[in-house]
């Protein structure tokens, strides 16, 4: 089933994202909270695209980067195996 590329939050109603995953989608796929991700693109651990809108920063992300990243947290999350190890 696809999704729609329209954002419907209290803070972006009807944004197209195109391609893009907005950080309500981000965080259900990861399951973690806002908090940590702002903590994670702080620290270079996971990328975002920012576009201004209006007085409004829009941090999207590329599917392929939440892939990538869920990936990396799974494979932390496992015991014996680290982060180099592919």
């Amino acid at each position: 089933m696809v999704k729609t590329d329209l954002v419907y939050s209290p803070n972006l109603r009807g944004v197209d994202l195109g391609k893009f995953k907005s950080i309500p989608q981000v965080l259900e796929e990861l399951g973690i909270s806002r908090a940590a991700l702002y903590k994670y693109l702080a620290e270079g651990k996971i990328h975002a695209k920012k576009d201004e809108l209006g007085e409004r920063t829009i941090f999207k992300f590329e599917p392929e980067e939440v892939i990538r990243f869920k990936d990396t947290m799974k494979k932390k999350r496992e015991p014996g195996k680290s982060l180099t190890q592919g």
